[in-house]
C-alpha cells in the first residue's frame, strides 16, 4: 500500500487522506450530494440502531435527518488507520425544533485494494441522544397541532 507524509490527522496513506478531506467537505454541506461519493456501488453502512443502509441510499438517510435539523453538520475530531481501515472519531449535531443536540461517534470504514471509496462502514454513537432529539421534534410538532 502506498504511503506518504502524515497529514494533519496523522494519516499516512494518500487515499485515506483524500477520503477524509472529502468527508470534511461533504459534511460541511451534507445536503449537497457529496456524501454519495464516499461509497462503492455495493457498499453497506451499518449504523448503531442496527439498520443497514446501502451506499446508494446513505445520502437519502442523511436527508431525513436534515429535515429534522436543517443545520446538521459533522466534523472529525480524530482519525487513525490500520491496514485498509480508516477510523474517524466525529462530532455531529444540529438544531432540532429549536434545541441544539450534539453527539460523538466513530466511523469504521473499510477499503478494497486500490479503491478510494469505502465498501463497508460501521457507525457507532449513543442512540439515546438521537432518540431524544427526535422525541423533542415530535413533542414540538404535537404542541403546534394542539
Amino acid at each position: 500500500m502506498e504511503t506518504g507524509q502524515e497529514d494533519k490527522w496523522g494519516l499516512r496513506h494518500p487515499h485515506m487522506q483524500r477520503f477524509l478531506e472529502l468527508w470534511e467537505r461533504a459534511w460541511a454541506n451534507p445536503g449537497g450530494g457529496e456524501l454519495a461519493d464516499f461509497w462503492t456501488d455495493d457498499a453497506v453502512v451499518h449504523v448503531t440502531e442496527g439498520n443497514a443502509v446501502s451506499g446508494a441510499d446513505i445520502a437519502g438517510y442523511v436527508v431525513k435527518f436534515l429535515e429534522l435539523a436543517p443545520d446538521l453538520a459533522s466534523r472529525p475530531l480524530a482519525a487513525g488507520e490500520s491496514g485498509r481501515t480508516l477510523f474517524v472519531h466525529f462530532r455531529i449535531g444540529g438544531t432540532f425544533a429549536g434545541k441544539r443536540f450534539e453527539w460523538d461517534g466513530v466511523d469504521r470504514l473499510d477499503f478494497r485494494p486500490g479503491e478510494e471509496r469505502a465498501y463497508r462502514a460501521e457507525t457507532f454513537y449513543d442512540p439515546q441522544v438521537v432518540r431524544d432529539a427526535i422525541a423533542h421534534v415530535e413533542a414540538a410538532h404535537a404542541a403546534e397541532r394542539s
